[in-house]
This record gives C-alpha cells, structure tokens and sequence, in this order.
C-alpha cells in the first residue's frame, strides 16, 4: 500500500470515527444534496435581466450561497429592503424559464436511507419554505425522514451559529412528545440531544465557519465550489461527496 492509500485509509477511519460517536446527522441542501448552484447563480442573473436591475456578477452570487434567500437579494441589492420588491423578484424568478437542471447528487437518495438506519437526520438550509417543499419532492428527496427541517424562512438561520440551538431545541421537544407513542426505536431511546451529538455536513466556507463559531462537528463535501485546500484551516474531515458517508 502506497503514501496515498494510507492517508485515504487513515482519513477514511477518523470519518467513521467521528460517525460513531454522533446520533444526529445535519445537512445543508444545495451542492450537498442536490446540485444546483450553477442554475442559483444563473437564474439570478436572468431574473436581474428580466426585471431591469443591476446584473450582478456570477461571484457575488455564489459568496452569498448557504444565506437566507432574502439576505442574498439585500446583499446584492439594497434596493430590495423593501418587501413589495422582493416578493415580486421572487415571483418573477420562480416564472423564469430555467434552462439549465437541478439534479440530485449522485448516490444521494441511497446514502440518506442508509444513514437513517443508525442516526436521526436534520436539514439546515438557507432555502425559503416554499422552494423547499417544493422541489425536494420532485426531486425525489422524501422531507418525511427528516426530523426537522430548517429554513431560510425560520426566525434563526445561516449563517447565524445559533441555528443549532436553534434545530436542537426542536428536536428535543419531537422527541419529548414521542418517547411513549413513536413506534420508532431509534426515537424512543433518545431522551435529549446535545451539540456533542451532531455532525453537520455542507459544501461551502460559510457552512464549515457556521459549524465552526457553534462549536460542532463539521464534515465538508466536494460537490459545490470549494476544493479540498479551502477547507484545511478549519481542520474538519473532507469527503467528495454525501455518498463517501456509508
């Protein structure tokens, strides 16, 4: 075995290591679940045409990944503080022809099967509500084996850290009203969870700092923007992709 397969070897034991000790696992959506930035990026840009405002650049864009949909639109433009404008971007957008296709990310439907099996799943996200029960499904991501699901809508989102208190404290109510009349064991045999239990899994900078200043355990992908390199100051576990998590 050579340098190379003995660091994979070693690094592949730190992650089911790491694994082991977590009962709650914690994922963002878009490059982690499903491959979407490259149309994010684009139907802004199309959107920005459409309605006549400034076109931004497809890096503005892509550092705002992970934010809540609404901060994006601020951030971009300032402009849009006022709510009348951001709903009608937001309907434009959402009539805009998309020409380019959010898909799921290989293995990704198998992986969450298969790690639902041994940890309770939660999903973090900057989306709104509405886009995310709405293309989830049709993707074929069933929202139903998610314990709680976090959105850019929720009074407490990314990139605030505060997010896992946030996602935890809810959990831990579900998991308080079902420990005598969940059929599911895995929920019945958990009375609370704390921070130490959870892994977050994301793609982006803002994703690992996130996890970072919350003092949870993070694990990045590879299936956004960033390379391996990006990641090393935050000392985390790296994989290519969710479906390295089995």
């Amino acid at each position: 075995m050579g340098i190379v397969e003995i660091k994979k070897a070693e690094e592949r034991r730190q992650l089911l290591h790491l694994l082991s000790k977590k009962k709650l696992i914690i994922l963002d959506i878009d490059d982690t679940l499903i491959k979407s930035c490259p149309a994010i990026i684009q139907h802004h840009i199309d959107t920005a045409k459409k309605i006549g405002i400034r076109v931004p650049t497809k890096r503005e864009i892509l550092n705002l990944i992970s934010n809540p949909w609404t901060k994006i639109l601020v951030k971009v433009w300032p402009e849009m503080k006022d709510k009348k404008k951001i709903a009608e971007f937001k309907k434009v957008y959402r009539s805009f022809p998309k020409w380019l296709p959010i898909t799921v990310i290989p293995g990704a439907i198998n992986t969450l099967k298969k790690l639902k099996k041994n940890y309770l799943l939660t999903i973090i996200t900057g989306r709104d509500e509405y886009s995310l029960k709405k293309l989830l499904p049709e993707l074929g991501i069933d929202l139903s084996q998610f314990t709680v699901i976090c959105h850019g809508d929720d009074k407490i989102t990314k990139p605030d850290p505060k997010v896992f208190e946030f996602a935890l404290k809810r959990i831990n109510y579900k998991l308080r009203i079902n420990q005598d009349n969940n059929t599911n064991n895995k929920l019945r045999n958990i009375k609370k969870l704390t921070k130490k239990n959870v892994v977050y899994i994301g793609d982006t900078l803002l994703d690992a700092n996130c996890a970072k200043k919350a003092n949870v355990d993070f694990i990045a992908v590879l299936t956004g923007h960033f390379k391996r390199r990006d990641f090393r100051r935050y000392n985390c576990a790296v994989v290519d992709s969710v479906k390295e998590l089995i």
